[in-house]
């Protein structure tokens, strides 16, 4: 379920970040990579919104989920950086 809307989310984002960055590669991974930190920052109190009950365990793995499909959505990468956690 959370891939699906990830998957959906980020080909969203896909289409915003080619209107407004599509003349620059570099600009665009960087505002991706930024606007993909930003929603991992939130994603934890979203989880707990959405799932009252889940452990810490559920809600790391929703953020690295989100982060993998970034990834292949989006077409970024984190590693290069050391940013993945």
């Amino acid at each position: 379920m959370l891939r699906s809307i990830f998957t959906r989310i980020f080909q969203d984002e896909r289409k915003f970040l080619d209107v407004h960055y599509s003349t620059d590669p570099h600009v665009r991974m960087e505002v991706a990579r930024a606007r993909v930190d930003a929603l991992a920052s939130e994603m934890p109190k979203t989880v707990r919104i959405l799932f009252p009950n889940a452990d810490d365990r559920i809600v790391k793995e929703a953020v690295v989920l989100m982060r993998e499909v970034a990834v292949k959505v989006l077409g970024i990468s984190f590693g290069s950086k050391g940013q993945e956690s």
